[in-house]
């Protein structure tokens, strides 16, 4: 079993996130909350602290219990998008490394009852900043598995790259 498919991972409860269509499964237990899409406000760095996620391109902040939690809004390939589509209902927050933000999303889905089991992501689909790690067979479709951690490193290589195109 590849290191990055421990056993834990494979009892995990699932949450089923759909983006533009593409559904991505994500350990329930690493979601601190959903809100309405509407709570998002416009962003703004001086709100943020140092336990806010804060790459290049967030499309708002939503405010839980006095903290500021920026918002992302990817693709259902998770390239970066920089307005919500109208799709958008629902934002997940996620803590992740001590680190917090969130995800909008078209709809969640909480899977109940028996899990589906998580399969090692093939070579030929395996990228060294791909949030994906794993895939899941579910009810005729496949999803992709990913977590907070796998996400926040995403963002996090983006907005590094982003800044190296940038002042490259």
């Amino acid at each position: 079993m590849p290191p990055e498919l421990r056993e834990a991972d494979v009892a995990v409860t699932f949450a089923l996130l759909t983006l533009d269509g593409w559904r991505w499964l994500i350990p329930q237990g690493e979601i601190h909350s959903l809100e309405p899409v509407f709570d998002i406000t416009e962003y703004s760095e001086a709100e943020v602290d140092d336990n806010a996620l804060v790459t290049s391109d967030p499309v708002g902040i939503i405010r839980l219990a006095g903290e500021p939690w920026p918002i992302y809004c990817l693709a259902g390939d998770f390239s970066s998008l920089s307005t919500i589509p109208e799709t958008r209902r629902m934002c997940i927050l996620l803590r992740s490394e001590q680190r917090r933000w969130g995800l909008v999303c078209d709809q969640i889905e909480v899977l109940d009852g028996e899990q589906p089991r998580l399969q090692p992501v093939p070579a030929c689909m395996a990228t060294p900043n791909s949030p994906l790690h794993g895939l899941i067979s579910y009810d005729d479709y496949l999803a992709y598995a990913t977590s907070a951690v796998h996400l926040t490193t995403y963002l996090q290589r983006g907005s590094q790259s982003h800044s190296e195109r940038s002042h490259g």
